[in-house]
């Protein structure tokens, strides 16, 4: 059934509630500014671009500008903004005109990602990750709305892919890493690119926000068939200060920044349990080969890729064996996520001791961060055999 049809045959409402998972409440007032946007000349100019930019050419970036100025015209000139007082509960127009544009660029992305052989239930599992934001944006504020304006529209490209427990991303590795697996017995090594500069303990400067005024600079260059560089320790994500050499002739070079990976995201829902992982996994393969994105490697970044879980959780449990699947880089993440995602939002602007102990992972880390320890947003690769 076509999407012309499906939205002759349900309420607004429904279709909202289908694959964003949209509350009543957020779609009443998404759809009183939507109306006025579609009459208004200004905004529905502005409003068709987006979608002409999100869903014709996934140009995220450029749609996400015209979007700025949209929400920043709806700000001024709906005439319902002028009700909704800053501290009010009542949803204004810059909480909702994200929601707006997602709310008239849904029948266009469900027709073209059902164009490009996306499965259905593909496509409502990916575009029900708005739920999720909208129940951020309703925690960070107190109301109705939605934000992640650039992560919220690149949903509706296709170009990312909710499957089983994990997201998946096609994108162009731009990490300073070269990857290489050896031909004998598949072991993975990785060598940073050059000119890095790297503190004592192996991290990037500026990791953490943090500079040292001691450290080292890599190198990497290749002499006749060897190439030789500065290591990375893959099992805890920090670059080594003596250099190694390998035979190119023994090694596969699997990814170099500049070439295609698929990038592997974690939505905060569910379990990553082993099993859960694996079945996303196997299922992902067999999709993105028949969509003709599948990559040789699966990349992440993310807190969970942080070595440091074997000490603040369970190493038997589900988070650290899902950072073991990856051999470990680092990367020049200025503030670390997990004190966000561990203490919840807006944690990162309490005092260390202030934080909550509900659980024995908050515990943890926050025994860790009170006696000084560090935690980190760290990169991995896995190879797929």
């Amino acid at each position: 059934m076509s999407m012309t049809m499906m939205c002759n045959e349900q309420s607004g409402y429904s279709l909202c509630d289908r694959y964003y998972g949209m509350s009543r409440a957020l779609c009443d007032s998404t759809n009183r500014l939507l109306q006025w946007m579609r009459q208004d000349q200004a905004a529905a100019s502005m409003l068709e671009r987006v979608q002409n930019l999100v869903i014709g050419a996934r140009n995220v970036s450029a749609a996400s500008a015209v979007f700025t100025r949209l929400r920043d015209y709806a700000t001024v000139f709906y005439p319902g903004s002028a009700s909704a007082a800053p501290d009010d509960d009542a949803s204004s127009a810059a909480d909702v005109s994200l929601s707006a544009v997602m709310m008239y660029c849904l029948p266009q992305a469900v027709q073209s990602m059902q164009a490009a052989g996306i499965p259905s239930e593909i496509i409502e599992t990916t575009l029900r990750d708005f739920a999720i934001w909208a129940r951020v944006y309703q925690d960070k504020t107190g109301r109705p709305g939605i934000g992640e304006t650039d992560w919220n529209l690149l949903s509706l490209t296709g170009s990312i892919l909710r499957i089983g427990r994990l997201q998946y991303e096609s994108i162009t590795f731009l990490e300073p890493y070269y990857v290489y697996r050896r031909s004998s017995d598949r072991r993975i090594v990785i060598l940073a690119a050059p000119n890095l500069q790297v503190r004592l303990d192996g991290h990037l400067q500026g990791a953490n926000g943090l500079r040292a005024d001691t450290g080292f600079v890599t190198v990497l260059k290749t002499e006749g068939s060897s190439v030789s560089g500065n290591p990375v320790d893959i099992t805890r994500g920090i670059i080594l200060a003596e250099p190694i050499t390998i035979a190119r002739d023994d090694y596969d070079l699997i990814l170099a920044p500049g070439t295609p990976t698929t990038s592997v995201h974690i939505p905060e829902d569910g379990s990553l349990s082993p099993e859960a992982v694996d079945a996303s996994f196997a299922e992902a393969a067999q999709l993105l080969a028949r969509l003709g994105r599948q990559t040789s490697t699966l990349f992440c970044e993310s807190w969970l890729l942080d070595p440091t879980l074997e000490l603040l959780s369970s190493p038997e449990g589900n988070l650290c064996s899902f950072m073991r699947r990856f051999a470990k880089f680092p990367v020049a993440s200025v503030r670390p996520m997990m004190v966000e995602r561990v203490f919840g939002w807006g944690a990162n602007n309490f005092k260390t001791s202030d934080l909550p102990e509900r659980t024995s992972l908050q515990r943890n880390l926050k025994q860790r961060l009170m006696a000084g320890g560090d935690v980190y947003d760290v990169g991995g690769v896995i190879v797929i055999p």
